[in-house]
């Protein structure tokens, strides 16, 4: 990975989203601030990867290649981590070893560790709390449950995919410690750092920022379901008409029919838009897009089961371009790659199923986190998302395996 990295085109180490994370960690280091180059505050972004920026910044001199190997380091520790949690918990050390097999042999899990963007980041921090919770198990105590619940609440502030993920955890809590059937100083303590990690960016955003309900902790998702979601889902209303016409229907890019579609619906009931501060674009955008969604809830039921599809089983082609080689490797290694996801699915789905009824709570959170993951991007079925829970589906694939004797 340090080898292709440093002799790599910088075109695979920025991504089109990058500047965004990046833009905001260099001012920091310069006003204090995350602000844009403007100079106003960020909302569309949370702080969590642009303040790890700026912290590898502020000690390697503005240096994206450290980021990557912080990166690539990040991985390797994934990697240990997955070694440690399938053993301590089944035993077995074959079972193990299998399951870091098949994590690092995910072209995508590799392609996303040397590009400047949150997925590797956010996938440590996830596996270090699941980490830390079953050194907790084993050691009963509670220095490492402090430390998962820091680690899963600055995941959060990574990427607010586990917006709602976080507020769940929390309100079950809640009803466990008022039904009294676990001790209150845990959940209490996860329940404040919650606050204060969610709370905190809300209030600033607030500070800033004319916000409602659905923006005061990002903007992303009510910008994306104008520009990525609902024109998704009019390209499936209007031209997949037949089963040869569902290779369309899995673009991750809208059309340009359906841009212009909903650029003439923006104007047309917002013809001030581009007059709009950001918070009244950002507005605009939620209620063309989301407009769009209810009122086509079967396509975007259809829309979410296809990208699911491609979310699980497409392969980063950046990936096999990273590792230099002929086209005939490249497509083997294209095959083998998603051949073992697939048997990995299958190992979990037998397992699971297999074991159902031997399954403890660790099983079902596992799978319960991976499948929140799974339905919070599939509507756009990007492979990078699948980085986000693979290792989740690796752990829940190889511990469900702990019940058989396999020779």
């Amino acid at each position: 990975m340090l080898v292709t990295t440093y002799f790599n085109s910088e075109r695979y180490i920025i991504a089109p989203d990058s500047q965004s994370y990046m833009e905001p960690a260099v001012n920091f280091l310069k006003t204090g601030s995350l602000v844009d180059d403007s100079g106003a505050y960020i909302w569309n972004r949370t702080p969590g990867y642009p303040l790890m920026l700026a912290l590898v910044y502020s000690i390697t001199n503005y240096s994206d290649q450290c980021v990557l190997i912080l990166q690539m380091i990040m991985c390797v520790m994934i990697s240990l981590m997955i070694f440690y949690i399938v053993k301590q918990v089944t035993a077995k050390n074959y079972l193990a070893v299998f399951a870091v097999l098949f994590y690092v042999c995910d072209l995508s899990t590799y392609s996303h560790t040397v590009v400047i963007m949150t997925e590797i980041p956010f996938a440590f921090f996830m596996t270090l709390a699941l980490f830390l919770i079953i050194k907790y198990k084993f050691s009963h105590k509670n220095f490492y449950a402090v430390l998962s619940i820091l680690a899963v609440n600055y995941a959060l502030l990574i990427r607010p995919v586990l917006l709602y993920f976080n507020l769940i955890i929390a309100l079950i809590l809640l009803i466990l410690i008022f039904m009294r059937k676990i001790n209150y100083k845990l959940p209490v303590l996860y329940i404040m750092v919650y606050l204060a990690m969610f709370g905190g960016w809300c209030a600033r955003n607030a500070y800033y920022h004319d916000v409602n309900a659905q923006t005061i902790y990002t903007t992303i998702r009510s910008k994306d379901s104008f520009l990525f979601y609902a024109p998704l889902l009019y390209h499936l209303d209007n031209n997949v008409k037949s089963i040869k016409d569902l290779p369309s229907a899995l673009k991750i890019t809208p059309t340009e029919e359906a841009e212009k579609y909903f650029a003439e619906i923006l104007y047309a009931k917002y013809p001030d838009f581009d007059n709009l501060n950001f918070a009244g674009q950002v507005n605009a955008w939620a209620d063309i897009g989301q407009g769009y969604i209810k009122q086509h809830v079967p396509a975007y039921i259809i829309r979410n089961i296809l990208g699911l599809f491609r979310e699980l089983i497409e392969q980063y082609v950046y990936g096999i371009e990273l590792l230099h080689v002929n086209k005939f490797i490249k497509y083997i290694l294209f095959a083998a790659s998603s051949l073992m996801l697939v048997i990995l699915y299958l190992i979990y789905a037998f397992g699971f199923i297999k074991n159902f009824k031997k399954l403890n709570i660790l099983d079902w959170v596992i799978l319960f986190t991976a499948l929140y993951l799974m339905a919070a991007t599939a509507v756009i079925g990007y492979c990078r998302y699948r980085v986000a829970f693979y290792y989740l589906c690796v752990i829940g694939a190889f511990l469900s395996l702990r019940f058989n004797n396999i020779n």
